[in-house]
């Protein structure tokens, strides 16, 4: 899944959560939690 926002640069670090449209759709798609790191690594060989 591709997602792109559109937004002025503000020179530094903007996190994802605040903006409004991606936070709207990961809960329309009913997302969860990011996987902690340890999850992600056991994803990443096949754990799962």
């Amino acid at each position: 899944i591709a997602f792109a926002v559109e937004a002025p640069l503000s020179g530094g670090f903007a996190p994802a959560s605040s903006l409004a449209a991606l936070d709207a759709y990961l809960d329309a798609v009913s997302a969860g939690q990011p996987l902690s790191a340890e999850e992600e690594a056991e994803v990443l060989v096949g754990g799962r």
